[in-house]
């Protein structure tokens, strides 16, 4: 009896060792990381950066165009284009590991506010360095924003600073020296996805710090408190300054559109958390989580819920942000407390039922 007593034990601790997270495979029972991995990868992560990257381009030759024969027509055009590609820029922005943490691409692409006296600075000598810390406000989208929308307060008036100003012919060298840096730190990244990292990617199928999830759940924080928070709406509404706005902060502030890249910013955020793809639907965190019955079951579609309710809250802020700061903070203030209770359920509730470990500083204790 004590010998079958003592074969049931063994059985029981050797079975609760079988069902236990391994932080170093990918078997979650009922659950496939390393599926989701790839799913993730060839579904949502590379077609982002393959439409970013063509979209870049498009707006490359956009640019060259306007700058061989600056027309309001060309100026238009060219405006287009980057409005597309600033867009599709927000489907990629929050993957901030491997590729894109090589190439600095979050900072070199949208540091924003852009620095009007570093680019004017820079154009009116003639000579800058990308490759500073001190440039990143003075390149990316922010700085094409402010060149085709804020040079001049008409097209025409913006034709002709790339036409007749003294410094018309450094700003059309200065322009083409942005786009140029974009392309290429874009195509870098959308090349090496689809090249030897996307196995890599797939491989680190453990919850440790270093593995995909791992990543995937700090950087996705770290972005949407830092920036999706924080940087697109919450500081320019005042937040980190005693209540104080700052319009001139937000997010392209010379064209106007910060609530609409804001939302697009957050619609795929949320389309990556349910492994929402442009042509297919796959396996997501909110499968992960629903599969390992997170807080009984609950908590997928609870944060499913609140991103539905931040978009909307979002979506209701009047355009100009930088003026609605000033002028009608009500629905900016609403929509903070909706991202804000998304922050703590993606930092808080998120990583502790996937056993990741958050291991970045964040900015206020949240």
């Amino acid at each position: 009896m004590k010998n079958l007593f003592s074969t049931i034990t063994l059985l029981a601790i050797l079975t609760a060792i079988g069902c236990k997270n391994d932080d170093s495979g990918s078997v979650t029972p009922g659950f496939d990381r390393q599926l989701m991995l790839e799913e993730l990868a060839d579904n949502v992560i590379i077609p982002a950066y393959d439409t970013l990257n063509k979209t870049t381009t498009t707006l490359d030759a956009a640019m060259n165009a306007f700058v061989a024969d600056p027309t309001t027509t060309t100026l238009s055009n060219a405006r287009t284009a980057f409005e597309a590609a600033y867009h599709a820029w927000q489907r990629a922005s929050f993957w901030d590991f491997g590729p894109a943490f090589d190439a600095f691409l979050i900072s070199s692409l949208n540091s924003f506010p852009a620095s009007k006296v570093g680019i004017d600075n820079n154009i009116a000598t003639g000579t800058y360095d990308f490759s500073t810390s001190d440039a990143q406000s003075q390149k990316g989208f922010p700085a094409i924003d402010y060149l085709l929308y804020g040079v001049a307060n008409t097209e025409a008036g913006v034709v002709d600073m790339f036409t007749n100003d003294a410094n018309a012919d450094n700003r059309r060298a200065y322009i083409q020296a942005v786009m140029e840096d974009i392309v290429k730190r874009v195509h870098d990244v959308a090349s090496a996805w689809s090249g030897t990292y996307r196995q890599s990617f797939i491989n680190k199928d453990g919850t440790d710090v270093g593995s995909s999830v791992g990543l995937i759940v700090n950087e996705l924080n770290k972005y949407f408190e830092r920036v999706a928070r924080d940087k697109k709406i919450g500081i320019p509404l005042g937040k980190r300054s005693n209540g104080i706005p700052i319009p001139a902060n937000v997010e392209a502030y010379y064209s106007g559109i910060s609530i609409s890249l804001a939302l697009e910013n957050l619609k795929a955020i949320r389309d990556f958390y349910m492994g929402i793809g442009p042509e297919e639907d796959v396996t997501g965190l909110y499968e992960y989580l629903d599969a390992i019955n997170a807080q009984e079951g609950t908590l997928a579609d609870v944060i499913k819920d609140q991103f539905e309710l931040a978009i909307k809250e979002v979506g209701e802020i009047p355009s100009p942000y930088s003026e609605t700061v000033e002028t009608n903070p009500g629905p900016a203030n609403e929509a903070y407390q909706e991202l804000q209770a998304l922050v703590v359920l993606l930092k808080a509730d998120m990583p502790s039922a996937l056993g990741v470990l958050i291991t970045y500083q964040d900015n206020d204790g949240d």
